[in-house]
């Protein structure tokens, strides 16, 4: 049994699947308290098809970005900012996604984080 639980995607139009369409899995430094060392592994397939999701520092608990396995930005959340000064909940977010990118697999990143930091 693993310290650090999993998540499991699954694609909606494929009833009977067995094989998850992407898994996350949380990352800690243990050294590291409160959450603040903690990142999200989201594989597709094989460990060579991944991508992470990490907390950005200085920034509400919930803005954070998506990177690829090579690091670049493909995604990034953060709390919305209106210009009228009206504060909105921390589940108010601007999503800014790359033009290559699935944007309904970014969405179901975005959604799942959100239910594990109890955000949404």
């Amino acid at each position: 049994m693993s310290v650090f639980p999993s998540w499991n995607g699954y694609q909606s139009n494929d009833i009977g699947a067995k094989k998850p369409m992407f898994e996350m899995r949380k990352n800690c430094r243990i050294n590291l308290g409160n959450n603040k060392g903690c990142s999200y592994k989201v594989t597709l397939g094989s460990d060579s098809n991944c991508y992470m999701l990490e907390g950005l520092n200085g920034k509400s608990s919930s803005a954070f970005r998506i990177r690829d396995n090579n690091g670049g930005a493909v995604a990034e959340a953060k709390r919305k900012q209106p210009s009228s000064g009206v504060v909105f909940r921390d589940d108010v977010l601007t999503l800014v996604v790359e033009p290559h990118v699935d944007h309904s697999f970014i969405m179901a990143l975005v959604t799942v984080y959100g239910l594990i930091r109890y955000q949404i």
